[in-house]
């Protein structure tokens, strides 16, 4: 059987993965800016396309026309979530590619969160995937298929 891009030799099939969103908040910032808006941010308030030079507050943005301040969540089912981007992109990831059905309490135990943020992540993540006809995939496939694969649904997962 194949083995997932982002899992190290590691990694069981009930652990997350190790991928480029898990050194750090800013890795898992500097990943959800690469692939979710790989086509560039558009402003909510102008509508105007572009993002200027990174603000003084940490994974923040401005609009390079109006000024208006956006988080890098914003747009993104992530937007005024408290987990940590990591975790959620590791769920995501988990949800798509983990070996076995994903239930909220195993993955809850590989998380390690609370079950409220795990159910409230859970759901939001199904919801998309069904909406957007994407089904668990388990981890078959090569690397680069497969992470090629997790960024596409995840763009798609993200800005449901």
């Amino acid at each position: 059987m194949g083995r997932s891009a982002f899992i190290s030799d590691r990694s069981e099939p009930n652990s997350l993965p190790d991928g480029p969103w898990t050194a750090d908040d800013d890795a898992a910032f500097a990943y959800l800016e690469r692939v979710v808006w790989q086509d560039g941010f558009r402003c909510r308030v102008c509508g105007r396309a572009g993002l200027s030079e990174p603000d003084s507050r940490k994974h923040w943005r401005y609009c390079g026309h109006c000024r208006k301040r956006f988080s890098l969540r914003a747009g993104t089912m992530f937007a005024g979530d408290t987990m940590p981007l990591g975790k959620a992109i590791s769920a995501i990831w988990f949800m798509n590619f983990g070996e076995g059905p994903v239930y909220i309490a195993r993955l809850e135990r590989v998380m390690g969160t609370s079950p409220g943020a795990t159910q409230r992540l859970f759901d939001r993540v199904s919801r998309a995937m069904s909406d957007q006809g994407l089904e668990p995939l388990g981890s078959g496939g090569d690397m680069i298929s497969t992470s090629a694969e997790f960024e596409r649904r995840l763009r798609l997962i993200a800005l449901y």
